[in-house]
């Protein structure tokens, strides 16, 4: 009989630690967040809501949201609404707390208690919340099939740790000068990739840009001659903790889109990462996405 009991602690304790792994996928695209309200107070707060989670994302040449917002009542809140990768649920007896994997794998879900005052500030740190999980879940799905020869390297070379894509076709991988390209056959999209360096200990973000804009300039090029990528001078790249957004054009032809970059201080060098798409007719928010995620 003991031995029975004790058996049965260990089982139970077991699923318990595990219980993760017995979760169902989660269900919908990481660009939706499933709002779970009442129709009263989804239409009191809807449009404030709905500013901050579907702004438009900055450095893209079309209008995307961050996030896709879809309502639903909580009496509509079961089943396969509960599997939802991104969940944000308002309520008057919750209390405030985040969960991941509540329902489902790979799921995240906040709950917000509605009789507190709905501010700005305190949905920004709910974006800010859900924007990380996203990038944590597509780096964890580069990762299953990374280069891990490249990972190596790139931070041998650049003191940085990533999660590098196994479909980039390596260009160069010198010790201060790294860069990689993905150009599928039959399909209007081209990639690139890559990391260089700054002899100085803190280059501002002008000074970062400007940088980017000689190494772009002086290496990717177009079909016809004395057509060449830069920086786009006609709209701002915005920078924040450093990471600056903003377009980059074909010099002399008819290419453009969005580049991501981001500097690392090392030292007495900081390391430039940098990212361009050209993926026309297509939204572009998937794409810096993983851009951020790999960078």
């Amino acid at each position: 009989m003991r031995i029975f009991v004790f058996m049965s602690a260990v089982v139970m304790l077991f699923y318990c630690c595990n219980n993760s792994n017995v979760l169902p996928s989660s269900t919908g695209n990481k660009s939706d967040i499933l709002v779970v309200a009442t129709e009263s107070y989804w239409s009191n707060n809807k449009f404030k809501i709905r500013q901050i989670f579907e702004q438009p994302i900055y450095g893209v040449n079309t209008v995307e949201p961050t996030f896709k917002t879809i309502h639903i009542n909580h009496f509509e809140f079961k089943n396969i609404f509960k599997r939802n990768k991104n969940i944000l649920i308002f309520g008057k007896n919750i209390k405030s707390s985040i969960h991941k994997n509540k329902w489902a794998k790979n799921q995240l879900v906040v709950f917000l208690n509605e009789n507190k005052t709905l501010s700005s500030e305190s949905l920004n740190k709910t974006l800010k919340i859900f924007e990380a999980n996203e990038i944590d879940l597509i780096k964890n799905e580069i990762r299953k099939k990374s280069n891990k020869q490249v990972e190596q390297d790139i931070y041998n070379n650049f003191s940085v740790k990533t999660f590098f894509p196994s479909i980039y076709t390596i260009v160069e991988n010198k010790e201060n000068f790294f860069w990689a390209s993905y150009n599928p056959p039959n399909i209007e999209e081209i990639q690139h990739l890559m990391f260089f360096v700054i002899d100085s200990k803190s280059a501002s973000d002008k000074k970062c840009l400007n940088y980017t804009d000689s190494v772009i300039s002086n290496n990717i090029f177009g079909n016809k001659d004395n057509t060449y990528v830069k920086i786009e001078e006609l709209y701002e790249p915005v920078c924040e903790n450093n990471i600056c957004r903003g377009l980059w054009k074909l010099q002399n032809g008819f290419m453009g889109g969005p580049f991501l970059l981001k500097k690392y201080y090392r030292g007495k060098k900081t390391i430039i990462s940098v990212g361009l798409v050209f993926a026309p007719e297509k939204n572009k928010r998937d794409y810096m996405k993983s851009l951020e995620a790999i960078l």
